[in-house]
C-alpha cells in the first residue's frame, strides 16, 4: 500500500500543539446521555505510525469515543486533534478529508451492490471527489475516475477479494464483509484508521488475513487505532495499548505492563491472572 498522504485541512492549529511523534491527541473527552456517562474525560495520545489497542469491558466507551473522534457524535466537552489540527465540532465528512477512517463493530456496506461497486462508493468521499466533479466531463474527470478505479483494484487484490469483485456484499461471508469494510475505509487513504472489533465474529483464518492486512498497511505508513476484545490478538497486534473503564483512561503501557497492572486484572480481566 502508498505511504498515507498529509491531511488536506486548511484548518489552523488549535490551541493545543501536538509534538512531532503524536498524530491523535484527546484531551478531557465527555459525553452524557442523559443520565449516564459514556465518555468520563479521557484523555490520552496516539503516536505517529503505531498500532495502538483501546480495551476495556463492554461499557466503558470505546465506541463512544471512537463516534466523538469521527463527528457522529458531539463531545460535551475536550478537544480531539489531529497533528495539531483541532477535529471537535467539525462533520463526519471534514474529519474524512482530514484523513481519518473507521470502520464499524458491524460492517457497513451497500448489501445489494457488488465488492467492486462498495470499493468505489468508498473513494467518491475521497478529497477531491465532489458531485460537481463526478458531472464533469473532462480530462481531469475521467483522470480521477481511473484513480478510483486503479486504487479499487489494488485493494481488492490486497484484500484477497478478487474473486468476489462481483458479488453482492449480502452474499460475502461475515468475514470477507468485514475484509471490504477495510478496503472501503483505505479507499479514502487515511493517516489514522480507526477500527471496531475488526475480529468480532470472524473465523481463525480470515481473523489471520485480517491482522496481517493491518500490519501490511500500517507498515505502509498508516496509524492505526484499534478497539478490540480477543486480549491474545491485542497483546500480538499492538505495540501499545490504552485501557478504558466507567468511561475514562484506567491505564495504558506496552502490552506486557498492561497485563501486569492490577486495576486491569480487577476492572477488566476479573482479577485473574
Amino acid at each position: 500500500m502508498a505511504p498515507a498522504r498529509d491531511p488536506e485541512s486548511t484548518a489552523a492549529p488549535g490551541p493545543h500543539v501536538t509534538g512531532d511523534d503524536v498524530l491523535l491527541s484527546i484531551e478531557g473527552l465527555q459525553k452524557h446521555f442523559g443520565g449516564l456517562m459514556a465518555v468520563a474525560g479521557a484523555s490520552f495520545t496516539v503516536r505517529r505510525g503505531s498500532i495502538t489497542g483501546l480495551i476495556g469491558p463492554n461499557g466503558a466507551g470505546k465506541s463512544t469515543l471512537f463516534d466523538l473522534v469521527t463527528g457522529v457524535t458531539r463531545a460535551d466537552r475536550g478537544s480531539v486533534h489531529l497533528a495539531g489540527h483541532r477535529l471537535t465540532g467539525r462533520a463526519p465528512d471534514a474529519i474524512a478529508r482530514a484523513g481519518v477512517a473507521r470502520t464499524f463493530q458491524t460492517p457497513r456496506v451497500f448489501p445489494d451492490m457488488s465488492a467492486w461497486e462498495n470499493l468505489l462508493a468508498g473513494g467518491a468521499h475521497h478529497p477531491g471527489e465532489t458531485l460537481l466533479g463526478g458531472l464533469m466531463r473532462g480530462r481531469a474527470a475521467r483522470h480521477r475516475e481511473r484513480t478510483l478505479q486503479a486504487r479499487a483494484e489494488e485493494l481488492l487484490a490486497f484484500l484477497g477479494l478478487e474473486r468476489a469483485a462481483g458479488q453482492a456484499a449480502r452474499e460475502l461471508s461475515g468475514g470477507q464483509r468485514k475484509l471490504l469494510s477495510l478496503g472501503r475505509a483505505l479507499m479514502t487513504e487515511p493517516r489514522l484508521l480507526m477500527l471496531d472489533e475488526p475480529a468480532a465474529g470472524v473465523n481463525q483464518t480470515l481473523t489471520r488475513t485480517l491482522m496481517q492486512r493491518i500490519g501490511d498497511v500500517n507498515a505502509g505508513g498508516v496509524t492505526v487505532l484499534v478497539v478490540e476484545h480477543d486480549m491474545d490478538l491485542i497483546m500480538r497486534l499492538c505495540e501499545r495499548v490504552i485501557v478504558m473503564h466507567q468511561g475514562s483512561v484506567l491505564a495504558e503501557g506496552t502490552p506486557a505492563e498492561v497485563q501486569r497492572d492490577a486495576r486491569v486484572l480487577e476492572a477488566y480481566l476479573g482479577g485473574a491472572a
